[in-house]
């Protein structure tokens, strides 16, 4: 994790360089001198793949006041004889931060590039999300970043937890379904995300519609694909989505969502938005896993969906769901997977978020176990926001988002230098291996017997047991 750890400090280095920021404490490269004993401190601990056993007895240290678990770190407000007790047997950090509880906030859509406007130190973040304190009594304000949001702060949380550290068993994955992540074709899927990286798809734009249009001619391409695009409108603006429907062969009720969105934007539309990364990774990802899941129909029924007006608030999935409801349909959804920036990656560690609410965790857990045989670094969150899971879950349906977890420190985020040279085959197709699995089991794709709970869609039957937030 060294690797991913360098790479944020160095870019938070040079973005406060060239802002002519000081760097914040929290991040600064030595920690502070040891508290009077008895005196409250932040420390960091590192949990890397602690284990489930290590780690809750970690957090039930009743020399912690309070912890929050972020991915690979445990921050905690303790006191330095604690610290010293434990500092044998883990790494940890002692925070050059006095603590101002009063201060203290949640971040969800935390980038490393918004802290250069906000008069705040961060203590720990992972996951899409931080812990902040601000420096000032006034509760700080995002920049303008249009999912970035500041909450109250919540002691003994788990914002986002690593699989390895997480206690759930699994039952072994059908061999019908991991046979299919063979047939995964990176090269093809970086293509995609080429040609429509080739588009300036702002929504508000003229090329986006040659986008669907190209979207469209892929889907129809392929074998057993109805096709529609729906109209809605974002402002005065009318958008598209991309639907493709695979009608399922023997469960043709059982619907089930793969999705992305495939607008983009940049801090220059009206120059280029070529959203490589954010979004036509996923929305490439569709076109493959569409590809793989013709040539072997499956049971349930699949939407194929390629959304827009995501970047002005998430108008195309709000759309598409507010529809099934409206139908009749919501209750006949079983799984939706939503893919968003799933290219980029850092650094060596392939870490990839999973990201849905606490009442899907065995969502949650199918796909974690389809990411066995892949060589993905998994984290979880139970805490959904930003991307076009959430209008489904918002509504009941059961919805799970795939993101890279290098996100928050990709440097073309929202910005004209997102173009296809930034992508990684290994992390691209190392996603879409996990993806096609878990989808497969549930689908029914390749076979007819999907036991422990398949025949009826339902992914609890397998997953195992559910842990705790």
């Amino acid at each position: 994790m060294l690797d991913r750890r360098w790479l944020r400090g160095m870019m938070l280095v040079a973005l406060m360089a060239a802002s002519w920021w000081v760097l914040p404490p929290s991040f600064a490269s030595s920690p502070a001198a040891p508290s009077e004993d008895g005196k409250m401190i932040y420390a960091r601990f590192d949990i890397d793949t602690l284990g489930a056993q290590r780690l809750q007895n970690l957090e039930q240290n009743p020399g912690f006041d309070w912890w929050m678990e972020l991915d690979d770190q445990l921050l905690v407000l303790t006191t330095e004889s604690v610290v010293a007790s434990l500092e044998r047997d883990i790494a940890v950090e002692r925070l050059a931060v006095e603590p101002r509880l009063e201060r203290l906030f949640l971040m969800y859509g935390a980038r490393l590039d918004d802290f250069a406007s906000m008069a705040v130190d961060v203590l720990a973040m992972g996951g899409r999300q931080a812990v902040i304190q601000a420096r000032h009594d006034a509760q700080p304000t995002p920049p303008h970043f249009h999912h970035a949001t500041v909450r109250p702060f919540e002691p003994n949380l788990v914002m986002a937890r690593q699989q390895a550290n997480r206690d759930v068993q699994r039952r072994p994955l059908l061999p019908q379904a991991s046979m299919l992540a063979e047939e995964v074709n990176p090269q093809r899927w970086f293509n995609d995300a080429s040609m429509l990286a080739i588009y300036n798809r702002h929504t508000h734009g003229a090329e986006v519609l040659q986008a669907r249009d190209w979207l469209v001619q892929q889907f129809e391409a392929m074998p057993g694909l109805t096709v529609e695009t729906p109209v809605f409108e974002v402002g005065s603006t009318s958008a598209f989505n991309v639907i493709a429907t695979l009608t399922g062969s023997i469960r043709p009720d059982d619907l089930y969502i793969i999705g992305a969105h495939y607008d983009s934007t940049s801090q220059s539309t009206g120059t280029a938005a070529p959203g490589a990364e954010d979004n036509a990774s996923g929305c490439a990802a569709v076109l493959e896993m569409a590809r793989i899941f013709t040539a072997h129909p499956p049971e349930g029924t699949v939407f194929f969906m390629c959304y827009s007006g995501e970047e002005q608030g998430l108008f195309g999935s709000i759309d598409h769901a507010s529809k099934l409801v409206s139908d009749g349909l919501d209750d006949q959804v079983k799984a939706i997977l939503t893919m968003d920036m799933v290219g980029y990656t850092g650094d060596p560690d392939l870490d990839c978020l999973l990201e849905t609410s606490s009442s899907n965790s065995a969502l949650a857990d199918a796909f974690a176990a389809a990411a066995v045989d892949t060589d993905l670094r998994i984290v979880i969150s139970f805490n959904p926001f930003g991307s076009d899971h959430v209008p489904y879950l918002q509504r009941g349906m059961p919805a799970l988002l795939t993101i890279e977890n290098d996100w928050d420190s990709y440097p073309c985020y929202h910005n004209t230098c997102d173009i296809a040279g930034n992508l990684s085959l290994e992390m691209g197709g190392e996603t879409l291996k996990m993806n096609v699995v878990a989808m497969a089991q549930m689908i029914g794709a390749q076979t007819s017997l999907f036991s422990d709970g398949f025949e009826s869609g339902d992914a609890n039957g397998w997953s195992g047991e559910r842990a705790a937030n």
